[in-house]
């Protein structure tokens, strides 16, 4: 394409022309059909590496929920130590906030445990296609009110 531009200064004259190159129509859709397999093909990555991820999680979840659960007994039994020891003069009160400190550490680390396994049961759920409004109503039921 071809682009003539003139104009006049005073008695002179001026002419400048610019060639101007334009891309065949069939190419720019070949360029974006390109992009959209690429785009498709990163999606298709992105949602199997998700699939795979929540897998590993609910694999490594299950012990984490179960080396959690058993902190939390320890930890209670170690409570329960420390407020004996505090009612008999062998133990400070410091120790007995201390073992109480440790307690609800333990307590916070299991209910993330239980919400990260649960997540991601939702989430493979939903890569799978397979995600109700039952699951939902069942992983409902398990997060009211339930203490270790």
């Amino acid at each position: 394409m071809l682009l003539l531009i003139s104009w006049t200064r005073g008695d002179r004259k001026n002419n400048l022309q610019f060639f101007i190159y334009l891309k065949p129509k069939k190419r720019l859709f070949g360029y974006t059909k390109t992009t959209k397999l690429h785009n498709y093909e990163a999606a298709q990555r992105d949602a199997e590496r998700q699939t795979r991820a929540a897998f590993r999680g609910i694999v490594t979840g299950i012990q984490r929920i179960a080396a959690s659960h058993r902190a939390v007994d320890s930890g209670k039994l170690a409570v329960d130590a420390m407020h004996r020891n505090v009612e008999f003069g062998t133990g400070t009160e410091f120790e007995l906030l201390d073992a109480q400190t440790n307690y609800y550490s333990a307590v916070r680390a299991y209910a993330q445990a239980r919400y990260d396994y649960l997540t991601n049961v939702l989430t493979l759920k939903q890569q799978a296609g397979s995600l109700s409004e039952a699951d939902l109503a069942s992983v409902d039921a398990l997060l009211v009110d339930h203490a270790p």
